[in-house]
């Protein structure tokens, strides 16, 4: 049985409905070879089909806040049915990708379709605010309905990664949408040891925690158009370089909270790294 996705889109600079959607259904390689983002051909490229894609599940439809965008996207990415209303996806489809990553849409945005029982994958970050978050949160119909996060958190450059003392994450552009990508996945490594925390310093642009475990996480977002997204695990640098991986296996691992009512994020550690976001945001 192919499992059955929406997904909603679009939001400012970020092409997640072109490339979710691809990653899951294959694309037209004329069609996206002339979407707006050219990182996402040349890394969907580098790929063979269908080995490389996923199975076992499809993009069925699409809605965006513009009938010509949802068109475009669903050539690129073989969407066969374009939907009027975001609503209408409830009845359609098994789940729903929420590919925006403007977080104070994200509750109504939602909403209808946590209370319609339907899996969810959030973009990053859920919200800018621990309440905002419990507050999704709270729609929940059962455990593990909604999943968000960086899709850095399933890279494969922080596979097996135990850290000692100290990690380090640095981004370009802007905290809010931004710092998530070495949140995420500094917290996938620390695991227990980001356990409570009992420091939190902000210097500017840079930020510090410091958990009661003595693990010391600090972040930085640059503010820069452009740079590198790493962290530094005591003293090793790692550097995030293959996409495609990132994104494909942060699906599967929806996909397969659906077909398998699993939690493969539990909601408290969503909840730490937007803990740090709203704290960073704090002057």
């Amino acid at each position: 049985m192919v499992l059955t996705l929406g997904i909603i889109g679009l939001s400012d600079e970020n092409g997640h409905p072109y490339s979710w959607s691809a990653i899951i259904n294959g694309y037209n390689y004329e069609e996206m070879r002339r979407c707006e983002f050219p990182v996402i051909p040349e890394y969907l490229e580098k790929q063979k089909y269908p080995e490389d894609f996923i199975s076992g599940a499809q993009v069925t439809h699409i809605w965006t806040q513009d009938l010509a965008l949802s068109q475009k996207i669903s050539a690129c990415s073989k969407i066969p049915y374009i939907v009027q209303h975001m609503e209408d996806l409830i009845g359609k489809v098994d789940g729903v990708l929420l590919a925006r990553d403007d977080a104070e849409n994200h509750y109504s945005m939602a909403k209808p379709f946590i209370e319609a029982g339907l899996p969810i994958y959030i973009d990053k970050p859920l919200s800018l605010s621990v309440e905002e978050a419990k507050k999704i949160f709270n729609l929940q119909k059962y455990p593990g309905q909604i999943f968000s996060c960086s899709a850095l958190a399933y890279s494969k450059e922080i596979e097996g990664i135990t850290p000692i003392s100290m990690i380090h994450g640095e981004v370009p552009k802007y905290w809010d949408t931004y710092a998530i990508h070495v949140i995420d996945p500094a917290l996938r490594i620390a695991g227990k040891m980001a356990d409570k925390i009992t420091y939190f310093e902000k210097n500017k642009s840079f930020i510090s925690v410091t958990w009661s475990s003595g693990l010391i996480t600090s972040f930085v977002a640059t503010g820069k158009s452009f740079g590198e997204i790493y962290l530094i695990v005591d003293g090793v640098k790692i550097t995030f370089q293959d996409t495609f991986y990132a994104f494909k296996h942060a699906l599967l691992a929806f996909i397969q909270s659906i077909k398998n009512r699993t939690t493969p994020i539990p909601s408290e550690l969503t909840l730490k790294g937007i803990d740090i976001i709203e704290r960073g945001k704090i002057t």
